[in-house]
C-alpha cells in the first residue's frame, strides 16, 4: 500500500484531490441544518464538524485507497485519519480568516493552469481539466473552492514556517535526546526474604511515626443534613394582597423595565466631497 502511494506522491492533482477529500466536506451542507439538529463529530472553537461530514470523509478515504489499487487500512486508522484531517484543516482555515489571508482569482487560476495534469502539449486544456474532475466526482466550481481553501491553508503553514528558527544547539540537543542510551545493571532483592531478620523496637516505631505523621493523617470530615424548601411547595398557602403586589413592584421596577428600542428604515452617512467610492 505504501509503495503505491510513494509512486503516485509526485502527482500534483493527486495531492490536490487528497486534500479535497477533506476540504470539500468542510462546507458540505453548511447553512442547511441548524446546529441543534446535527450529530456533532467534533467542535473546533465555534465551528462544528458534523457526523455526516466525518462519515463522508471516512468513506472517501476508503474509496481513494481502493482506487489506488491498495488494500484499505484498518477502520480505526481511517477514522483517526478522517477526523484528524477535518480538525487540522478547519483550524488552518480559521487562522487564515483571523489573519485576513485570502487567495484572489489570479492566484487560483495560475495555480490550476500550472498543474501538469491539466495540460496538453504544455498548455492548460479546459476539456482535460473538466474530464479529469468528472472522473473523480467533482464539478469545476467545487474543485476551485477546494483549491482556494487549500492555498489559503498553505499560506498559514508558510507563515508559521517562516517565523520559526531552530539553532544548531537545539538540533544537537534534540538529537542527543532522541539517541540517548543507558547501560544499566541491577539486582532484584525481594524484601520478603529479610522480614524475619529485622527486629523493630517501640522507640523505632515512635520515631518513624513522628517523622511521617502526615502519611497517616486522615482528612477532616463532617456530616451535613440539608433541608430543602421549594417555593412551589408553599405557593398555594400564600395569597398576596394588591397592596403587597404594588409595593413589591415599586421596589423592583428596574426588573421589569425594557431598554428603549428604536427602528430605523434608513441610515445616512455624510461623506466628504473628495471621499473615494
Amino acid at each position: 500500500m505504501l509503495d503505491v502511494m510513494r509512486k503516485s506522491a509526485d502527482s500534483p492533482v493527486l495531492k490536490v484531490l487528497f486534500v479535497a477529500i477533506v476540504l470539500v466536506f468542510l462546507f458540505w451542507g453548511v447553512g442547511t441544518v441548524g446546529r441543534d439538529h446535527v450529530e456533532v463529530a467534533a467542535q473546533v472553537n465555534d465551528e462544528v464538524i458534523t457526523n455526516r461530514q466525518f462519515q463522508r470523509v471516512y468513506e472517501r478515504l476508503g474509496t481513494m485507497y481502493q482506487g489506488m489499487g491498495a488494500q484499505a487500512p484498518p477502520a480505526a486508522f481511517l477514522r483517526s485519519q478522517a477526523i484528524g484531517q477535518l480538525i487540522d484543516m478547519e483550524l488552518l482555515h480559521q487562522e487564515a480568516t483571523r489573519l485576513g489571508l485570502r487567495v484572489d482569482e489570479t492566484e487560483l487560476r495560475d495555480a490550476i493552469a500550472s498543474s501538469p495534469d491539466f495540460q496538453q502539449d504544455g498548455r492548460f486544456d479546459r476539456e482535460r481539466y473538466v474530464l479529469l474532475l468528472q472522473q473523480n466526482g467533482y464539478k469545476p466550481s467545487d474543485f476551485e473552492d477546494i483549491q482556494r481553501r487549500r492555498m489559503v491553508a498553505g499560506k498559514v503553514q508558510e507563515l508559521v514556517r517562516s517565523g520559526v528558527h531552530v539553532s544548531d544547539q537545539e538540533i544537537k540537543n534534540h538529537f542527543l535526546y532522541e539517541n540517548e542510551r543507558v547501560n544499566l545493571r541491577f539486582v532484584r532483592v525481594p524484601a520478603s526474604e529479610f522480614v524475619n531478620q529485622v527486629t523493630i523496637s517501640e522507640e523505632d516505631l515512635q520515631k518513624y511515626y513522628g517523622d511521617n505523621q502526615e502519611e497517616y493523617r486522615e482528612p477532616e470530615r463532617m456530616r451535613i443534613k440539608m433541608l430543602e424548601f421549594r417555593p412551589q411547595d408553599f405557593a398555594a398557602q400564600v395569597t398576596p394582597t394588591d397592596d403587597e403586589i404594588h409595593a413589591y413592584y415599586d421596589a423592583h421596577q428596574s426588573d421589569y423595565q425594557r431598554p428603549e428600542e428604536a427602528r430605523a428604515r434608513h441610515i445616512l452617512f455624510k461623506l466628504a466631497p473628495d471621499a473615494s467610492d
